[in-house]
């Protein structure tokens, strides 16, 4: 999900003028595909002293899909990991339950059930950013399901130079009214020209394809986010080579409800990590298990 910008409005680059851009073709690339998911197992609350402390048991997963030149796609990264978060800075540790479950404990100094929530996101978003940045290095172009910033801020010297973010649904407007205006004619398969986000990072808007009669207008729109410090000739060059690429993996509306804007590697990657991450009842049947005898 697409989150709020602070500021205003993006700001167009002198060189220049806000349009649409038809890419052209691309060259055959290995492609990867960053998302992770996570849920809370249960509420937990440590008595201490006459105090309650809340804490929650949860779970994340993390992953990828690539996809080599000449090769087929596969899943590759892909992990679990369950953790107790305590607020408040303490912390209990739960032993492993039959079945292979067991807990990470993590601490937080803030009180209050929304700072443990805060924790879980923040694991696997971090998570996440390093993945792409792994990925990266590999070789792959990188493309992350949503992001929030640190996915651009995984790497401590330089810029990573293939990851970019994929926003599925525009909840803000970040285009002053003129061209925020013209975002509903954007043919399918352009882009349009890069701009700058508030937040100091570049973004076009993607259209896969054209939308149905029953869709809004900014239906089959991605957004794209790339690194705010590059110079703008390789981003420009990044994003006609996705703006290229990604069409061709639009999801069906038959198969996913989030067609076609949930791309296909997505929604593959999506349901592997809930397998992965087992049966939330089953976990939450050996954590009690276990409370009762901690």
């Amino acid at each position: 999900m697409e989150e709020p910008e602070s500021g205003n409005f993006a700001t167009i680059p002198e060189d220049e003028p806000f349009g649409f851009v038809e890419p052209a073709m691309a060259e055959e690339v290995p492609l990867a595909f960053v998302d992770g998911t996570e849920h809370v197992e249960a509420n937990l609350v440590q008595e201490t002293d006459g105090r309650a402390v809340p804490g929650i048991a949860c779970a994340y997963a993390i992953g990828s899909v690539v996809i080599p030149v000449n090769e087929p796609l596969r899943f590759e990264h892909c992990r679990a990991e369950r953790l107790v978060i305590w607020a408040g800075g303490a912390a209990v540790e739960l032993p492993s339950a039959p079945g292979g479950w067991s807990w990470r404990t993590v601490t937080v100094p803030d009180t209050g059930l929304k700072a443990t929530r805060l924790e879980m996101v923040r694991h696997r978003r971090a998570g996440e950013a390093a993945l792409g940045q792994l990925l990266d290095d590999a070789g792959y172009w990188v493309v992350c399901d949503g992001t929030d910033g640190r996915l651009f801020e995984a790497r401590h010297s330089g810029e990573p130079r293939r990851i970019a973010g994929c926003i599925k649904s525009h909840h803000v407007q970040l285009l002053p009214d003129p061209y925020a205006r013209q975002l509903p004619e954007l043919p399918a398969g352009y882009r349009t020209t890069l701009f700058r986000t508030p937040s100091n990072r570049y973004s076009c808007y993607l259209r896969l394809e054209e939308p149905r009669p029953w869709q809004a207008s900014l239906s089959a729109v991605l957004r794209l986010e790339f690194a705010g410090k590059f110079e703008l000739a390789p981003l420009r060059r990044f994003a006609d080579l996705l703006a290229y690429h990604l069409p061709r993996f639009a999801s069906l509306p038959h198969v996913d409800p989030r067609a076609p804007q949930n791309l296909q590697p997505i929604g593959a990657l999506e349901k592997y990590l809930r397998r992965l991450l087992g049966d939330r009842t089953l976990a939450r049947r050996s954590l009690y298990d276990v409370v009762g005898r901690v």
